[in-house]
């Protein structure tokens, strides 16, 4: 009992992050996995909608960073042709062989056909407490899978092929 009152005593604990003009950048860019392999979306130019399993469309991406920290905050800002711009954020994403997590990405409501073809422009920010990267890119959306994604193998409809 002791100790945990001396610990709290201390006043030790993590460090206050600091602010984004005092944090080290570090560099980052911002993908997609094709077949399991990280792609920049200068390199991919489309980006698929995905259809997730309670109706909802969403983008999967992800970012890669040479010497990245070992857990970020990720903001992504969205700004598709004839939409207002949004941003979704999550937190503790994890970096593994220098890629993150998926980074998901929700739309709003409309059908995979009123976003497919337009252009989507994307915006990223990775926040650790003392370490920042900002990147952007743009990607035109695509429905060429037929799956419904739930987090883990795909369902997919049988096409008799």
């Amino acid at each position: 009992m002791w100790i945990i009152e001396l610990l709290a005593c201390t006043g030790a604990g993590p460090a206050e992050p600091v602010s984004d003009a005092e944090a080290e950048p570090f560099a980052c860019e911002l993908g997609v996995l094709r077949e399991g392999s990280f792609v920049p979306l200068a390199e991919a130019e489309t980006v698929e909608l995905h259809l997730g399993f309670q109706g909802f469309l969403l983008l999967a991406l992800h970012a890669r960073a040479e010497d990245p920290p070992t857990e970020v905050d990720a903001t992504v800002g969205v700004t598709v042709d004839g939409l207002d711009p949004y941003s979704v954020s999550q937190p503790r994403v994890a970096f593994t062989d220098g890629v993150t997590d998926e980074l998901l990405v929700f739309l709003t409501s409309n059908y995979a056909s009123w976003y497919e073809g337009r252009t989507a422009s994307l915006g990223l920010r990775l926040r650790s407490a003392d370490r920042v990267c900002v990147t952007e890119g743009a990607a035109v959306l695509v429905d060429e899978d037929p799956c419904i994604h739930t987090g883990g193998e795909p369902v997919c409809p049988d096409t008799g092929e």
